[in-house]
């Protein structure tokens, strides 16, 4: 059984806990330790930092369909605004993607106000 458990955590932590945010050229990369994913910012139509109390009160409810715990939570959400994809270590310090043709973006980066002005930098493709 501890074998079992300890695989699940180990798979858990390698392919659905990402490990960093990064924006490159016209993308937000998402890392984790044996995969990445690119979203490209021309998708991005919004984004927003906020804290957890306005997280909340945005979406009114929220069920996780993922997993959370000591080292934050990843997966989805599903809430009274429609399903949330999320990637987060804390409950301060949040950034919500609005994406055109897919579900909302929820992340924590390290530094949340830099992260979203990078977002809207000077690239054409950004909001």
């Amino acid at each position: 059984m501890a074998v079992l458990l300890g695989g699940i955590y180990a798979v858990v932590w390698l392919f659905w806990r990402p490990t960093r945010f990064e924006l490159e050229g016209d993308a937000l990369k998402i890392v984790w330790p044996l995969r990445s994913w690119r979203l490209p910012l021309r998708i991005v139509d919004e984004i927003e930092v906020m804290d957890a109390k306005t997280f909340r009160s945005r979406v009114r409810w929220a069920v996780r369909v993922g997993a959370g715990g000591l080292w934050g939570g990843f997966g989805w959400l599903a809430t009274g605004a429609g399903w949330v994809r999320f990637y987060v270590s804390r409950s301060d310090g949040l950034v919500l993607l609005t994406l055109a043709g897919q579900a909302p973006l929820l992340i924590s980066p390290e530094d949340p106000e830099g992260f979203a002005a990078a977002v809207r930098g000077p690239s054409p493709h950004r909001p």
